[in-house]
């Protein structure tokens, strides 16, 4: 008899997943952009979506912990880690806070927002976890909208204005990496997390020098150039020479 892989990493969830996400995202983008005209609406948009990934990222930092902790009781493990400890953990929850509480083009969306945007496609193609979850687990359901959410909050952010790339900001991203990992070093070393930011931990055990958190960081940097780039040209019709002039 025929059977279908339903769970696990593009098992048929996961595949159909990936199509929803990608549907309701343009169909969000182009209504956006073609129905939405009133600047008060698109900001509407784009806080209500803040709100929401918040709601996620803690319901997925609370779920998660409750299952290591107190039904698992995972050695090393305590209500600490309720604090992020992954890359895309700890962008979800600044993304959102930033959003929802700050200003239009913070500074700090000039780190996070590339962050969290690197660290939600690869997700979404290929989220890790569920290889040791299932689908429909809570834990699973709530990483999975997080995750999909950081990317369309890019994209919508950057839509709406509410967020500018800028080659003369990207300092902000190696400044917010370097802290990023001091965050890490401190969830790892005196926290006692089992690992914080990738740190003695690659996100592929088969890849440990490629996936490292130094490797990752060097390669997001690098995107983020690129996508600033394309974004100039793109939107603003630059070229090479223009993006870079008086930069």
């Amino acid at each position: 008899m025929f059977l279908v892989n339903l769970e696990g990493v593009y098992g048929l969830y996961h595949i159909l997943y990936i199509i929803i996400v990608l549907i309701l995202m343009g169909i969000g983008l182009f209504l956006t952009q073609k129905v939405v005209k009133k600047d008060k609406t698109k900001l509407l948009i784009v806080k209500i979506s803040g709100i929401v990934l918040l709601i996620m990222i803690l319901l997925n930092r609370i779920t998660v912990t409750y299952y290591d902790v107190v039904i698992n009781h995972r050695e090393g493990y305590s209500f600490l880690n309720l604090i992020p400890g992954t890359f895309c953990g700890m962008a979800s929850l600044i993304t959102s806070l930033t959003i929802v509480f700050g200003k239009k083009d913070h500074l700090v969306l000039h780190f996070i927002s590339y962050l969290g945007f690197f660290g939600g496609l690869i997700t979404i193609f290929y989220p890790d976890f569920l290889e040791s979850q299932t689908f429909f687990d809570i834990r699973s359901i709530t990483g999975l909208i997080h995750h999909a959410l950081l990317v369309w909050l890019f994209l919508v952010t950057m839509q709406t204005k509410y967020f500018v790339p800028s080659i003369k900001k990207w300092f902000v991203f190696p400044i917010g990496f370097a802290i990023m990992m001091c965050i890490g070093a401190f969830e790892y070393d005196a926290l006692k997390f089992d690992s914080a930011m990738q740190i003695n931990k690659p996100l592929l055990s088969s890849l440990p020098v490629l996936t490292s958190w130094y490797v990752v960081g060097l390669a997001e940097a690098m995107g983020t150039i690129v996508l600033i780039i394309l974004y100039e040209i793109i939107v603003n019709k630059k070229t090479l020479k223009n993006i870079f002039k008086n930069n």
